[in-house]
């Protein structure tokens, strides 16, 4: 990429689509050499920092000099936020076209036409609710369409599900140390875990549902802000959540954490890693055994 040149592309139109989805119309030179399904790489308007990825190319109008991009701002990629705020006229710096991507126009023969993934997760209520069958039919109808524009014929899709077969079938368990209410400004919950068992919270601020486990059917109407215990200013797992009445001994339940949970986990402060067990008809079994001081400095000198 160090070796393609950077051109200015003007916002011709901004418009969201849904919950976190933008489409951007481009006028750019990349347009003249491009096609539907290659990848351009955005700059935001200093030119400094880069979108988090390349994006494909959905539509092009090489007449207008035109190219349509569509992508998604979370809370997990903030930095895309600075693209959704672009208003026609703005003017973006651009690389691309990158690669070949999978161009509709030239998929004659393939068998397959795999478009990654993955489908989302409803982390928390406030979360939109993904209609899987719903989100298949537009996709699959969409590229028939574009399949009947090309001429082509069309192929088998296939779509990643990522963490949506996994996320939902997992949580963690901390047990309470000490609850600490400050007058008039927050209270606070601090867990025997932390940001070295999920540190997706602190690093870019990822909501969770969880609850008191020993108290799930009283009402969660304790404001709280829960830590950990890495005694960093930063080791929180969720802040201004609700939960139910809250004691030193409870089980609080962090749910979803079945995807980027145990997979991002760390010695940090050489505390070691939580165990997996997995639970089925009223038994259960461990998978991962939990980790030891021993195994945490096995390897030092």
């Amino acid at each position: 990429m160090a070796d393609r040149k950077k051109e200015n592309a003007v916002v011709v139109s901004q418009e969201q689509l849904s919950n976190g989805i933008f489409s951007m119309w481009l006028q750019t030179e990349a347009a003249a050499s491009a096609k539907p399904g290659q990848f351009i790489s955005m700059y935001t308007t200093d030119g400094t920092k880069l979108l988090p990825r390349p994006i494909s190319i959905c539509e092009i109008n090489k007449e207008a000099g035109e190219l349509r991009v569509v992508y998604r701002v979370t809370g997990e990629n903030t930095g895309t936020k600075q693209f959704s705020e672009a208003k026609a006229g703005d003017v973006i710096p651009v690389i691309g076209p990158l690669g070949n991507g999978f161009p509709l126009e030239k998929a004659e023969g393939k068998k397959a036409f795999l478009m990654g993934g993955g489908i989302g997760v409803r982390y928390v209520e406030s979360d939109p609710y993904i209609d899987i069958d719903e989100n298949l039919r537009l996709v699959s109808e969409h590229i028939r369409m574009r399949c009947e524009e090309f001429d082509v014929k069309m192929p088998t899709i296939l779509m990643e599900p990522g963490r949506s077969t996994v996320a939902d079938s997992g949580m963690t368990l901390f047990t309470v140390g000490t609850v600490k209410s400050i007058n008039d400004y927050k209270s606070y919950v601090s867990v025997d875990g932390g940001m070295t068992d999920n540190p997706r919270y602190t690093l870019y601020g990822s909501k969770y549902t969880m609850m008191v486990a020993n108290k799930a059917n009283e009402p969660a109407d304790f404001k709280c802000t829960i830590g950990g215990r890495c005694c960093e200013s930063g080791d929180l797992i969720q802040e201004n959540t609700k939960l139910q009445k809250v004691e030193a001994g409870d089980v609080l339940a962090v749910l979803s954490t079945g995807a980027y949970n145990y997979s991002m986990a760390s010695n940090y402060n050489r505390i070691p890693r939580l165990p997996v067990v997995m639970v089925k008809d009223g038994e259960s079994r461990t998978v991962v055994k939990r980790e030891t001081y021993e195994q945490v400095s096995q390897n030092d000198i």
